[in-house]
C-alpha cells in the first residue's frame, strides 16, 4: 500500500500535477493547481493496486489543457501491471475547473478532460478493475473567457470504458 491516512490541503502549485498513488483514506480539500503537467491536474492511480476511501472537495484546477484532464481516477498505462486496480468508495465533490487552451507548436489547442475515471486506452484489454461507489457531485465547470474557447469543447465527465478494456460497468 502506498499512503494511508493521508491529508492534502489548501496548498497553490503551478505547473506540476498532484499525484497520489495507492492510498487509503485520502484527503485531498481546499487546494488550487493551475496549468499542471503530465496525465491530470488532482490524480489517484492504483497502478494494480488500490484507491479507496478518498475524498477530493473543494479544489480548484485552473487550465489543464496541458494535461488532458483535471481530476483523474484510472490506470496509468497498459498492461498485467495495471491489472486488478481498485477503486473504491471515492468522491469528488464540489470543486470547480477553469477550462483554458494550451498550444502546440504556434497552434492554439482546447483539448481537456474535466474529469475522468478509467482506462488511458479503451482499446486494451484490462482483468480485475473494480470502480465501486464512485460519487461526481457538485463539480462546476467553467471556460476562461479570455481565451475564446467554448465550454462545448471540453468533456465535462468522461468514462473511459469499452467492451474490450474489461469494465462491466461505469455508471
Amino acid at each position: 500500500m502506498g499512503c494511508e491516512d493521508f491529508v492534502i490541503t489548501n496548498n497553490y502549485t503551478d505547473q506540476v500535477q498532484m499525484e497520489i498513488d495507492h492510498c487509503k483514506r485520502l484527503q485531498i480539500v481546499g487546494n488550487v493547481v493551475e496549468r499542471p503537467r503530465e496525465t491530470g491536474g488532482i490524480g489517484m492511480w492504483a497502478h494494480g493496486g488500490e484507491a479507496e476511501d478518498c475524498l477530493i472537495q473543494g479544489n480548484w484546477v485552473i487550465d489543464p489543457s496541458g494535461v488532458g484532464s483535471a481530476f483523474v481516477a484510472h490506470m496509468d498505462n497498459v498492461g498485467p501491471r495495471y491489472f486488478n486496480s481498485k477503486f473504491k468508495n471515492v468522491r469528488i465533490l464540489d470543486n470547480v475547473v477553469v477550462m483554458g487552451t494550451h498550444y502546440i507548436g504556434k497552434k492554439r489547442k482546447a483539448h481537456a478532460l474535466g474529469i475522468l475515471l478509467g482506462a488511458p486506452d479503451r482499446s486494451q484489454p484490462y482483468q480485475g478493475v473494480v470502480f465501486d461507489g464512485i460519487t461526481l457531485q457538485g463539480n462546476r465547470f467553467y471556460a476562461d473567457p479570455t481565451t475564446g474557447v467554448k465550454l462545448t469543447e471540453f468533456g465535462f465527465i468522461f468514462a473511459n470504458a469499452s467492451g474490450k478494456s474489461g469494465f462491466s460497468s461505469i455508471i
